[in-house]
């Protein structure tokens, strides 16, 4: 993960977050640009704040599996 990229701006104790990006203060933000892993294993670079209402963080995922 980039040094300053999203996943980075959690306590690394936290397991899980919300981040409101339609929040008043998330104005001042709307035209940077930011990593994340949004759509997958690799970070990309893209003004987030205009892509989405909000962002669930999960720290560690883990795979479904399916149980016969």
């Amino acid at each position: 993960m980039p040094k300053n990229g999203f996943e980075s701006w959690f306590d690394p104790g936290m397991k899980y977050g919300f981040l409101d990006l339609k929040a008043e203060n998330a104005d001042s933000m709307k035209n940077t640009f930011f990593n994340m892993k949004a759509r997958g294993h690799g970070a990309v670079a893209a003004r987030w704040f205009n892509v989405f209402d909000g962002i669930f963080y999960i720290r560690e995922m883990i795979p479904a599996h399916l149980i016969r």
